[in-house]
């Protein structure tokens, strides 16, 4: 037994020329190096050393003049660094707060006029000649405001982390849900949170200043041309329906983009749906351009979750709170995360409690341009 287990090395063999192969020694020696070689390949496949494609854990997409199928999206969302302070515009829209609720602040302001084609949508909606697009599908909310502050909250980035998604969808109505175009399986999803009562908004990508961070496929891109934008504009609206208008995902280098701006905004008018600027930057310019060319707008007031915890939503909450007290209103947004869905979860239902009114986003701006 010892010898037939041995190496057949030369001290084994004396006579070189006397030795004798044995064929089943030979079938255990291939066996053996073959498995030699099949450990080889796997080691290298779980240290990482086997090829480029078991290195890469998510694959940037590069936007391009040829659009690309919502099916050859990423599965992980990138989002650009979100700005942690509260926008206030120039001019709020008035609405009336009980005496104790309002926190003094001397730069409350009543509401701008309406622009002309804004004042003619009101009256043609008043006479119900017309009913715009963005009114048609607008979710219902409660039908006794009275003199409540007014909280809109909407969601980004919906869609992806599917379910995540369907745990926001659960949460209490009406909340305004944004997608993301290139998610899966959007016509079932939108179709299941519309008929809970929520409101439904198109996420567009557009380029951010951050070459880090990836907008997703079709994304709105600064030196496109008005036929590529118009193009992009027109797949992300194609991919389910039910909307109310759309707001931006990311953004912060394409929202300062006057001449990309002004197409996305022809956009909306001809299709008479509204704006939200989430304002990702400072600069940007949708909001302008939406007034100037008579497209119902709004800008987000604060984001709720640019710090990822829970304690540090909690203090968004709170300072969303003290901004609806102030100014009758406010637009909150966040995104289908962890620790966003704990906070809101226990925030929601304490919310009536406190004094504040749950709204679908077109509840604010019907009250901005005194409609209905």
């Amino acid at each position: 037994m010892e010898a037939s287990l041995s190496l057949p090395i030369k001290n084994k063999v004396k006579n070189p020329a006397s030795y004798k192969p044995n064929p089943k020694r030979q079938l255990i020696w291939v066996l053996v190096a073959l498995a030699a070689l099949s450990l080889g390949f796997l080691g290298g496949k779980f240290l990482g050393t086997e090829t480029e494609a078991t290195k890469v854990t998510a694959t940037t997409i590069k936007a391009s003049d040829d659009l690309v199928k919502a099916t050859d999206a990423p599965q992980v969302v990138y989002e650009e660094s979100l700005p942690g302070d509260v926008y206030e515009p120039p001019q709020a829209p008035s609405v009336e707060v009980p005496e104790q609720a309002i926190i003094p602040d001397e730069t409350t302001q009543q509401p701008p006029e309406a622009p002309q084609s804004i004042a003619e949508l009101v009256e043609k909606v008043e006479t119900q000649e017309a009913i715009p697009v963005w009114l048609q599908f607008a979710a219902n909310g409660p039908v006794n405001l009275g003199n409540k502050p007014l909280i809109a909250i909407v969601i980004d980035d919906l869609g992806v982390d599917q379910k995540r998604s369907a745990r926001m969808i659960d949460m209490i109505a009406p909340l305004t849900l944004s997608f993301l175009p290139y998610a899966k399986n959007l016509p079932a999803i939108t179709g299941r949170a519309s008929r809970l009562g929520h409101e439904l908004m198109v996420h567009i990508s557009m380029e951010p200043k951050s070459s880090k961070a990836d907008p997703g496929p079709n994304a709105l891109l600064v030196g496109l041309d008005e036929r590529a934008i118009r193009s992009r504009v027109d797949w992300a609206l194609a991919q389910f329906d039910g909307y109310v208008g759309i707001n931006n995902h990311m953004g912060s280098k394409f929202t300062e983009d006057k001449a990309g701006m002004s197409v996305v905004i022809s956009e909306l008018k001809s299709r008479e749906l509204l704006f939200l600027d989430s304002r990702t930057t400072n600069k940007s310019v949708g909001g302008s351009l939406a007034a100037k060319a008579g497209v119902p707008h709004i800008s987000r007031n604060i984001f709720l979750d640019h710090k990822n915890t829970v304690e540090a939503i909690n203090k968004q909450l709170k300072i969303l709170e003290k901004f609806a007290k102030r100014n009758g209103w406010a637009v909150g947004i966040g995104h289908p995360r962890e620790p966003t869905l704990k906070a809101l979860g226990a925030w929601l239902p304490q919310l009536e409690k406190k004094g504040f009114i749950l709204v679908p986003l077109t509840t604010l701006v019907k009250k901005r341009y005194k409609i209905g």
